[in-house]
């Protein structure tokens, strides 16, 4: 259907001194590009690039790009994958990618992490309930659609994954239970859980009872193959302490590298000299940089580049993000559609759909093995589009620059070949597998770091919790709501473009408010609007809002159908780590006049 919606973007287009679009060849866009770029050569603060392709080798066209443009500033949107492999690597001294093997796993813990809309790689997680070989438990503040079809629900406050994990830590520590091989600070772990998270203190800050905690550290012990997922409920970024936690738990119980374990894999080999490593791209801080930018600590860029993504939309606080993008003197859009982002820049260069390009994948994020996939173009180009990568590759020889590779696809076969992939298996559907594993030693379980991030998080009693929902019928950070999809919501969803946000009739007294009333939510980044629905899968003291919603832009099946739930979510700093996660501490309810 995203093929043929009316906000897709049919040609290149500029925005004139009206703030109009018109139309553009790509030969005039090539040479306003290098005419904005020249100048910036050998600058480290001229160019900026956000790319919302975090499995494909475009990026190291694009960062190769901007590393030989002089830049380090390439950043992909937050996300779980970024901030679990900060923790990993950066925290714990982990090497490799985290990969999860829920289908060999016989108790399966998901903490937070929805893994069947938004976490990881959720039709694995979908072949995991159909198989109904382990048992999985949900811990979350809402019975989402994982809750409502795993074993049992466990209610815990939103942001409480983290607690809870330390809390089944105390349980294990209490039978003596010890990480194998050698792991740096174990005794020091050991005695802050004790002291911090005895079961009075665990309850309190888990919102889970001490028998329910109890029982399930039992669990823990008792299965074969157990597996701790943690993660956010929207995928949109947890802070480390979540990471971290549900990490550890998982060294305790030995599940690092074992059946139904964790599996740390290698991360994908760079083909391209110049390009940067995929490592040190998953350490890179994009909501970090835009405060820096709005702050002065670092020079706005001249030129940014907007690579798939639409962060005006997706981001937290979007007055802020909005704010570092009205600031940059020149914004270029890579994007199929008049989405937020596009919208507001100065050129558009759509790209095509992924129904009518080559295009790769390499290892997603939480997949237990290493495996490499392509996909081929199965429709003709419905616009007159083309591939970002040999664009950027065009623009690159027309500056003098040598990437070392003549096209997209040149980059690709020669991926596939190092592999030893077949490359026309691999175009007929065909994916490659690797065995290989990353080994791990000198994992560190404990520092002043990690203290001072477990240490920041306090669950807040004064103001109720926002627990964000994704769902695939509302499109995702990078697309609108579909045609048909906007039919599939149901009137208690969104009726006259206001929205529905959950909770129980208990929560409902305590805040004031009574079912079908509308409400206005504000919080220190913004506020945001709804109609109250009351439903008992939602623990006491939580407001649950989906996302997906309150589009500005789009198209009519998109645009005006509710609000925006990213106006509430402010971005903090962790202490400790330094990772920028989300959060909605302290947002208010009152009733709409």
């Amino acid at each position: 259907q995203l093929m043929y919606v009316p906000a897709r973007i049919k040609t290149p287009l500029r925005k004139d001194k009206d703030g109009r679009f018109r139309p553009i060849s790509w030969e005039k866009g090539l040479e306003l590009l290098i005419q904005k770029l020249k100048p910036l050569q050998g600058r480290p603060d001229g160019l900026a690039c956000l790319s919302g392709d975090t499995t494909g080798s475009a990026r190291e066209i694009l960062s190769g790009f901007l590393k030989q443009m002089g830049s380090g500033h390439f950043y992909f949107p937050p996300g779980d994958a970024q901030n679990q492999h900060r923790t990993w690597r950066q925290m714990m001294q982990g090497q490799g990618a985290v990969g999860y093997d829920q289908e060999n796993s016989d108790l399966v813990l998901a903490l937070e992490a929805d893994i069947l809309e938004s976490w990881g790689t959720p039709v694995r997680s979908q072949v995991l309930f159909g198989r109904g070989q382990a048992e999985v438990i949900y811990a979350g503040a809402v019975q989402n659609n994982t809750g409502a079809v795993a074993h049992s629900w466990l209610p815990i406050k939103p942001g409480a994954s983290g607690h809870l994990s330390l809390a089944l830590a105390y349980h294990l520590l209490e039978q003596g239970t010890r990480p194998q091989g050698g792991v740096d600070g174990f005794n020091e772990y050991r005695e802050f859980i004790r002291t911090h998270y005895n079961p009075d203190r665990a309850a309190a800050k888990t919102g889970l009872g001490k028998k329910e905690i109890r029982d399930l550290a039992r669990k823990l012990t008792r299965a074969s193959r157990p597996l701790i997922i943690s993660g956010s409920a929207d995928g949109g970024g947890a802070p480390g302490f979540t990471f971290f936690a549900g990490l550890s738990l998982n060294i305790l119980l030995g599940r690092i590298n074992t059946e139904g374990g964790l599996r740390c894999l290698p991360f994908p080999e760079k083909i391209l000299p110049a390009a940067r490593d995929f490592a040190d791209l998953q350490s890179q801080d994009f909501l970090a940089y835009i405060e820096d930018c709005l702050q002065g600590r670092t020079k706005r860029p001249e030129v940014l580049f907007v690579h798939e993504a639409n962060p005006l939309y997706s981001l937290p606080d979007p007055g802020k993000t909005g704010k570092f993008f009205e600031a940059v003197p020149f914004r270029v859009s890579f994007s199929q559609f008049m989405d937020e982002t596009a919208a507001r820049s100065d050129l558009i260069l759509p790209s095509p759909y992924f129904l009518e390009r080559l295009d790769d994948s390499f290892t997603p994020f939480a997949s237990p093995t290493s495996n490499y996939s392509l996909s081929g173009p199965v429709l003709p180009p419905q616009t007159d589009s083309r591939e970002t990568a040999d664009l950027v590759l065009e623009l690159s020889g027309q500056l003098g620059f040598n990437l070392e590779i003549g096209s997209f696809a040149e980059l690709l076969r020669t991926r596939a070949k190092r592999l030893g992939a077949d490359w026309e298996e691999l175009l007929s559907g065909q994916t490659w597998t690797g065995t290989a594993g990353v080994a791990q030693s000198g994992l560190r379980l404990w520092s002043k770091d990690i203290k001072a991030m477990c240490q920041a998080h306090i669950p807040d009693t004064d103001s109720p919790g926002l627990a964000v929902e994704t769902n695939f019928k509302t499109g995702s950070s990078r697309t609108g709501l579909t045609p048909f999809g906007l039919k599939t919501l149901r009137e208690e969803e969104l009726s006259d473009s206001l929205l529905s946000v959950r909770l129980n009739s208990r929560t409902a007294g305590s805040l004031g408010v009574r079912e079908g009333q509308k409400a206005v939510f504000t919080s220190r980044a913004g506020t945001f609007t709804a109609r109250i629905l009351i439903d008992e899968g939602v623990m006491t003291g939580v407001v649950a809002a989906p996302s997906g919603f309150g589009h500005t832009d789009w198209d009519a099946f998109s645009r005006d159908k509710g609000d925006n739930v990213n106006n509430l979510l402010s971005v903090e700093q962790e202490p400790g780590s330094g990772i920028s996660y989300y959060s909605a501490a302290g947002f208010k309810v009152k009733n709409a006049a």
